[in-house]
């Protein structure tokens, strides 16, 4: 349970660095950050 949680919350802060910095880089690392959050 926790470890779940911690994972979408890293997921989230990870979303928001990626809109900030709007680069293509993070762009890629914002879809397999998204698709581990679905999978938990």
């Amino acid at each position: 349970m926790e470890q779940s949680f911690l994972k979408v919350l890293s997921c989230q802060t990870g979303r928001l660095k990626s809109i900030k910095t709007k680069s293509n880089k993070h762009k890629v690392q914002r879809r397999s950050c998204t698709a581990d959050c679905t999978e938990v």
